[in-house]
């Protein structure tokens, strides 16, 4: 595979890039390449995972699947906020059911596998609240127990479990952020990448 085909970025400068140095269109969506990769975004699209956001105006997190690597019908994890204090006013999963009861953890199962849009598949859906402009991190970590020797989140599908990796590429990193920096800096990674092909 041509290595610049893996270069994600988004609006404008995706499709300069495009055409500057591919010889191939290239599709990609969201900040996250790598395959079955688990994090926080504040759209659907899996684009923007920083935020500035003032106290009691409420806003959606989304906890997406990036690039699945196959139909997923489940998924096991802990997400975890911490900073700011915060109301988590909802947490919607579609029509799967959560069975595990920590407040933190998930072990959902849907009867149906979830459906794929743009390279991305929806989760879950919160609403949070800030209660001071103070900074908010957004973790995906690996469910308790853990599955097997999985050190990440899994996700089920075709009657197996697939290892995850999270979009800043460690569990103990921010997903995501809101009124601070980024919780995974794809753009400035990316374009790293850019200039090392002109080495």
């Amino acid at each position: 595979m041509n290595p610049r085909a893996r270069l994600c970025l988004s609006g404008v400068l995706a499709a300069v890039v495009a055409l500057v140095i591919s010889d191939a269109p290239v599709a990609c969506a969201g900040l996250d390449p790598d395959p079955d990769s688990m994090g926080i975004y504040f759209d659907a699209a899996g684009n923007s995972n920083c935020l500035w956001n003032g106290p009691f105006a409420p806003f959606s997190a989304y906890l997406l699947l990036s690039n699945p690597a196959g139909p997923t019908s489940g998924f096991a994890c802990r997400v975890s906020l911490e900073g700011a204090p915060y109301f988590l006013l909802s947490t919607d999963l579609g029509d799967a059911m959560d069975i595990d009861s920590s407040a933190e953890g998930f072990l959902v199962e849907a009867t149906s596998p979830y459906p794929e849009i743009g390279s991305q598949i929806v989760l879950a859906t919160f609403s949070v609240m800030l209660q001071s402009p103070s900074v908010l991190d957004f973790f995906v970590r690996p469910p308790v127990p853990p599955y097997g020797t999985c050190p990440g989140p899994v996700v089920f599908g075709d009657g197996g479990t697939r290892c995850c990796g999270v979009s800043s590429g460690n569990v103990d990193l921010p997903v995501a952020t809101v009124n601070g920096n980024c919780g995974v800096a794809d753009e400035s990674r990316s374009f790293g990448a850019i200039k090392s092909l002109y080495r």
